[in-house]
Formats: structure tokens, C-alpha cells, sequence
């Protein structure tokens, strides 16, 4: 029997809680809860997604699903660590060191790839949806949830405007959705990991903004940050060929030549938490 330890997300399409028992109280799972009478579909792509993808430290899979009283449709699922956000929020500066952003970004790119050799598009790749887990051997590893916006990465073209902070000039103009996009959402990642803002918060604001990032970088960051714009021109230039992941991962390589980015995510704890150098 599964113990409620904690509400850690309320969204459109229900709440979301952490679990435990009391025979193992350090091995969480994830529960989901949707209203039946909200439309289904993001809830039937979750399950659909979460049942076909292999158990790892890294992407989040189905253990049981079904309804409650006929009124609630619930998924519990394995749990793959905390949220990008929260572990920003850890910080005082509100950022992470160059170096393990690399180092999450290495990590990203990597984690996005094989999520598409499932064969699905995630399309909604923001900080509340990258999570930081821990491995067997207590290696920080980036992890990926909520799959309700999924879509086949095969299928037919789905075209949708896609207006957040996270999604890419394209997406917000409604063009079909490709790998591209997912891989724009890891760049975008990558500033908030610096606390960079160059798209402000409106979403009129947002649509200019990225318009005018796509052209350049001036003006919304600093001089020191340009690398993040020739990553993103790496990405995006590569929307009608086959993705070369190696290649966007040999350019991370280029940008601190004092170390590798494949290394270990370092990290301190304080009460017991995690807190990313």
C-alpha cells in the first residue's frame, strides 16, 4: 500500500504526487490523477508513452494504471528525481556553474536522442518537465517526464502553436513539429541553467524576442554567452537533414577546453539535498 508524501504539481491536466511505503520508505514513485471528464488524450499519449519505453534512472515508466470510483483516471509511475527548477531554486544566484551546464547540456542532447529512437516527439521540454536523478552509483543523470503532449516521432505532421518560453520560433508560428523543436528546447534549457532571460515573460514579448535571438544575440546577451546562440544556429540549421548529435556535442566540447563535459556533474550537500555546484 503507497502513502501520499507529497502534492508537487497541479496542472491542466491534474495533479501529481509523490508516494512511498511503508516498507521502503526511500523508494518513491510518481501519481498522477485526472478527472475523467477532461478530455482524455493527453492522459491515453502518457500511458501510451509510459508503457513503451525501457526502465531507467532517466525516463519516467508506467507501474499501474486504472480509475478510481469511476470519477478519476490515475497512472502511478516510476520516480526519476527532482525537476530542473527546483534545483535552481536551490541556489542563491538562481544558476549553475559553466561547466555543469556543459555538463547537463552534453547530458540533454544525449537524453533527447535516445528518447527519439522510441520514436516519440516530447514537445514540451521545459524545467518542470527535465528532472536530475541520481544513478546506481550516485552520478547525477538528467531524467525526462510528463509525456502527455507526445506525439509519434514517424507520424503525421502535427502543426500547433506552440507559445511558450521553452518551445521554438517555429513552434510558436504553429509549423509542423520535428526533432529540431525538441532540440531548441534543450538550448532554451541551457539559459535557464545561467538564469538568462532574453525572452522576457509575455507572450507577445516571447514571440519578439526569439524572433530577434534568431537573427542575434545582441542586445539580449552578453558577449560571454554567445556560445549559447551558435549552439542554437547548430541546432537549427540542421532542420532539414538528419540530426548529427556528435556534432552539436564536439562544438559543447569547444566552448571551456579545460575540462570534459562528459564528466560527473559536481554537486554539495546541505541538509541532506543536492545542490548543484
Amino acid at each position: 500500500m503507497y502513502t501520499v508524501k507529497q502534492l508537487i504539481g497541479v496542472g491542466q491536466y491534474g495533479k501529481v504526487y509523490v508516494l512511498n511505503t511503508p516498507q521502503e520508505p526511500n523508494e518513491l514513485v510518481v501519481l498522477k490523477v485526472q478527472r475523467e471528464l477532461r478530455d482524455p488524450t493527453s492522459f491515453e499519449t502518457e500511458v501510451q508513452v509510459l508503457s513503451s519505453i525501457p526502465q531507467s534512472c532517466q525516463f519516467s515508466t508506467a507501474i499501474l494504471q486504472g480509475t478510481i470510483g469511476d470519477v478519476y483516471n490515475f497512472i502511478i509511475m516510476t520516480h526519476v528525481g527532482i525537476c530542473l527548477r527546483k534545483m535552481l531554486r536551490r541556489k542563491d544566484s538562481f544558476c549553475f556553474s559553466l561547466q555543469n551546464t556543459l555538463r547537463i547540456g552534453f547530458q540533454l542532447f544525449d537524453l533527447v536522442h535516445l528518447f527519439h529512437s522510441f520514436g516519440w516527439l516530447h514537445r514540451d521540454l521545459h524545467w518542470g518537465n527535465v528532472t536530475i536523478n541520481t544513478d546506481a552509483y550516485g552520478r547525477l543523470k538528467m531524467g525526462m517526464i510528463d509525456y502527455g503532449l507526445c506525439v509519434p516521432l514517424n507520424g503525421p505532421d502535427v502543426s500547433e502553436f506552440l507559445s511558450q518560453w521553452h518551445t521554438s520560433l517555429y513552434s510558436t508560428h504553429g509549423c509542423p513539429y520535428t526533432e529540431t523543436d525538441d532540440f531548441v528546447s534543450v538550448v532554451f534549457l541551457l539559459m535557464r541553467c545561467l538564469n538568462l532571460e532574453p525572452f522576457g515573460h509575455r507572450v507577445s514579448e516571447i514571440e519578439e524576442r526569439k524572433a530577434q535571438f534568431h537573427a542575434s544575440p545582441d542586445g539580449l546577451i552578453d558577449d560571454q554567452y554567445h556560445w549559447i546562440w551558435n549552439l542554437y544556429h547548430l541546432v537549427e540549421s540542421q532542420r532539414s537533414t538528419e540530426f548529427n548529435n556528435n556534432a552539436v556535442k564536439n562544438y559543447i566540447r569547444t566552448i571551456d577546453r579545460s575540462f570534459d563535459p562528459i564528466s560527473k556533474i559536481t554537486y554539495t550537500k546541505h541538509n541532506g539535498l543536492v545542490i548543484i555546484d
